[in-house]
């Protein structure tokens, strides 16, 4: 049963730069929620994506590379940057290699916190200057004079049940076939 997901908010924004406030981030617990680790075959499938596309994501995103001797495994920060990415380059019809030079911040914003939060929350891209930014529903962006707005609650939405809808088999699907209960003979 598929729940219906609200589509993520997609805004271009000029925004005032005196607004000063921003989203608060905890660095000293940081990554302690991000114990559940994703392969690249669960990554692809969340995604929708095909080996070539995942290729692709690998080539324009270097956080989605392991270092050498690594077996590639992926925190759901990572998967929630990884559909971010996806989602900006869709909507802008863009080559995923626009966000290249700020994907580490986009990473590093999206594990910066557990779903949960994040599902309060949206990210800011401002292109001219490089930059991401995690800020609340309520905040604006203060250092671009245009930004890119994404809510991350419909991204993670999409993703939990993405994660979650894997099909179960009964266990009648195993048919032992029947044995005589008890003792020697």
């Amino acid at each position: 049963m598929r729940q219906n997901i609200c589509t993520p908010v997609f805004i271009l924004i000029v925004v005032d730069r005196s607004n000063t406030t921003r989203y608060g981030v905890d660095d000293q617990h940081h990554n302690v929620w991000n114990l559940m680790l994703y392969t690249p075959g669960q990554v692809m499938s969340a995604l929708g994506l095909t080996k070539q596309q995942w290729r692709t994501f690998r080539k324009a995103i270097v956080c989605l590379n392991s270092g050498p001797g690594h077996a590639p495994c992926f925190s759901s920060g990572q998967l929630l940057a990884t559909r971010a990415a996806q989602f900006i380059a869709e909507h802008l019809q863009a080559p995923l290699a626009v966000l290249s030079p700020m994907s580490t911040q986009l990473f590093n914003v999206c594990e910066s916190a557990p779903w949960p939060q994040l599902e309060r929350s949206k990210i800011a891209i401002d292109f001219g200057g490089n930059v991401v930014e995690l800020l609340s529903v309520e905040q604006m962006p203060i250092r671009a004079s245009i930004a890119v707005i994404v809510e991350l609650r419909p991204l993670i939405l999409e993703l939990r049940g993405k994660l979650l809808e894997a099909d179960v088999d009964d266990q009648s699907s195993l048919a032992f076939p029947p044995m005589v209960a008890g003792g020697r003979q």
